[in-house]
């Protein structure tokens, strides 16, 4: 997860998926990072349960160029040695994430955006002095991106736009390329190295369509085109339909249909989820997954009293 200080907003979807997510099966979660203060300074230092962080941000350039660069680390495996073996944590965690945010005019803005993290599991054996480290898990992930009224490019390659007619009809399209590396290990005489490249293109198309001022319908479909490059390719159709009715000013009826695909797998040590599950690509006989999500419902909004 992120450090809490850097995170400006959080999107949980579960149900209905917008037409340009995809990638899950169940749910999407959308984090959105702080930009970083274009007018003062700011320091904030954090201590919780879990790990301490520091977060600072401020201008650059006043109202036009500005940082953010925050840590964090737990700390609770500094006491592993006042404790028996048996008691012993034997996991600390780190993450930072740093970002840079520009406005070239006031509708037009480049953000450069850096995360890592790494999760390390040791064994209470002393070498040097030094407990020794059994299992790591890192993340890296950069991302240059930029913004106006009309589109948007990052997330490697990435085009969004999108069309308004009064408030009758709204349409957004666009494209995505990512390019991703695995690195799989496996074991047997002797411990080797997979190199895995996987290519990814991604096309989606969103109408909503307003009817009258009670009834709205939106229909979007979301292709994706996912090449492994030593391995065979997978194609995939993502339709969306979602209808929404409002007999009255308090009620509403609806009507979502979603159909997802993942393109990856965790691969569990044990029956619950630990950061240092492995995520397999779908080669070798791992194949994409898929769901179809149908929700039919009533809801009624209460006085606001």
């Amino acid at each position: 997860m992120f450090n809490g200080d850097a995170v400006k907003n959080m999107v949980f979807h579960k149900g209905f998926f917008p037409t340009p997510l995809e990638g899950r099966i169940s749910s999407v979660t959308e984090v959105n990072l702080k930009e970083g203060n274009k007018k003062e300074h700011v320091r904030t230092l954090t201590l919780d349960m879990p790990a301490a962080s520091v977060m600072l941000e401020g201008p650059i350039i006043k109202n036009k160029l500005s940082y953010m660069v925050g840590a964090r680390r737990s700390w609770l495996d500094f006491f592993d040695s006042l404790l028996s073996e048996e008691n012993r944590l034997n996991h600390s965690t780190y993450d930072y994430n740093a970002k840079l945010s520009y406005n070239l005019s006031p509708v037009t803005m480049m953000n450069f955006l850096a995360y890592g993290a790494r999760d390390d599991f040791h064994l209470p054996i002393e070498e040097n002095g030094e407990n020794v480290s059994v299992l790591r898990w890192d993340n890296q992930a950069y991302q240059l991106s930029f913004a106006t009224q009309k589109g948007r490019l990052g997330n490697n390659v990435t085009t969004d736009f999108s069309y308004s007619l009064e408030n009758l009809y709204h349409a957004r399209w666009g494209v995505k390329y990512a390019y991703e590396v695995y690195d799989l290990v496996s074991q047997g005489e002797e411990m080797r190295v997979r190199h895995e490249p996987v290519n990814q293109v991604s096309v989606y198309y969103d109408n909503l369509l307003r009817i009258s001022p009670e009834f709205s319908v939106q229909v979007g479909v979301h292709g994706v085109a996912y090449c492994p490059q030593h391995h065979r390719s997978y194609y995939s159709i993502q339709p969306r339909l979602s209808v929404k009715y409002f007999p009255s000013e308090r009620n509403l009826l609806y009507l979502n249909f979603s159909k997802m695909e993942q393109f990856y797998h965790f691969l569990r040590f044990d029956s619950f989820s630990l950061p240092t599950d492995f995520r397999m690509p779908s080669i070798d006989g791992f194949k994409p997954r898929s769901s179809e999500y149908y929700e039919m419902g009533w809801k009624h909004f209460m006085d606001s009293g």
